[in-house]
């Protein structure tokens, strides 16, 4: 196995280990996880893809796509829950590592871009938001890579 492969299985596992366990352990946390999952339960019965609607309102504050994601997962798991609804932002948080990885490799060199992709994992706030149902950890995920195809 080369090196870079090592490099980015290494960081693969990392990522899993730290923001996939327990997804679904806990109960939402308001007042975003509540609000988040009763959006992506009401699309999810109506079978309402394209206009989330919160409380019978209109609900535009946020892009769809997270809701999108949700919903994906919810139809694989034939249901809206903790997990299903906190998955999305597990696998932004993964993304964003991978791409950091890969930024650090091609400007630098693959230590500095594994280092740079350990620390960004090992990061508690980095964490606490891959394991949070929130729309941030996506933005973060395209933002890396747009810098990284820029």
């Amino acid at each position: 196995m080369s090196e870079q492969h090592r490099y980015s299985l290494c960081l693969l596992f990392l990522s899993v280990l730290l923001f996939f366990p327990f997804l679904g352990a806990r109960d939402f946390w308001a007042p975003v996880e509540p609000r988040y999952a009763e959006i992506a339960r009401v699309m999810f019965i109506k079978r309402e893809w394209i206009i989330p609607t919160v409380n019978g309102g209109l609900y535009t504050d946020k892009p769809i796509l997270y809701f999108w994601l949700v919903l994906i997962v919810s139809k694989i798991a034939i249901s809206v829950n903790e997990w299903t609804v906190r998955l999305p932002s597990a696998l932004g948080a993964v993304g964003v590592v991978v791409t950091t990885y890969a930024i650090g490799r091609d400007f630098f060199s693959r230590r500095v871009g594994f280092i740079a992709g350990a620390v960004l994992a090992t990061s508690v706030r980095v964490i606490w938001e891959g394991r949070w149902a929130h729309v941030d950890m996506l933005f973060m995920f395209f933002f890396a890579l747009s810098m990284y195809f820029a």
